[in-house]
């Protein structure tokens, strides 16, 4: 008796097996890696909310310092060319914020992007190692039948 009888259909089926399993690797790795991506997303966000409050910060120090500047000058600012330069610099203050509030934003969604491409890089790649898996194996089981049905003509 041919031990390789045994063998080769036993080969098969764990190589089948063997894919398989590396498919569904791949999608829970595709999975994780856009966890991964969203959590990135989530710490920009939250980097540029203090960045933010930072800049808000240094403002409000910035527009405090004008006021008593032009206070111990004498100089009435509530009218006039303080009044202008602090709308100014409030007006600079709330561009600021918004475009650290944008550029956060955008990087999270950047972020999140990738994450989705991760994700559906994994199962496109899980689904085809899965599916070459089970095709070669039923290429192999077919080709393992007819090896056997020649050898029985013989």
């Amino acid at each position: 008796m041919n031990p390789s009888k045994f063998l080769e259909p036993a080969n098969l089926a764990f190589a089948g097996i063997n894919q398989v399993i590396g498919g569904i690797s791949q999608f829970k790795s595709g999975q994780l890696q856009e966890q991964l991506y969203n959590y990135n997303a989530e710490k920009i966000l939250e980097s540029g909310k203090a960045e933010q409050e930072s800049a808000e910060a240094e403002y409000a120090r910035l527009m405090g310092r004008q006021r008593s500047l032009y206070a111990m000058a004498g100089v009435d600012i509530a009218s006039g060319s303080p009044l202008l330069a602090m709308t100014m610099t409030a007006m600079e203050k709330e561009k600021s914020l918004f475009d650290i509030r944008k550029k956060a934003e955008a990087e999270a969604n950047i972020q999140r992007f990738y994450g989705r491409m991760a994700r559906r890089k994994g199962t496109t790649t899980g689904l085809a190692s899965i599916f070459k898996g089970i095709g070669n194996t039923a290429a192999g089981y077919y080709k393992l039948l007819n090896n056997n049905n020649n050898a029985n003509e013989d």
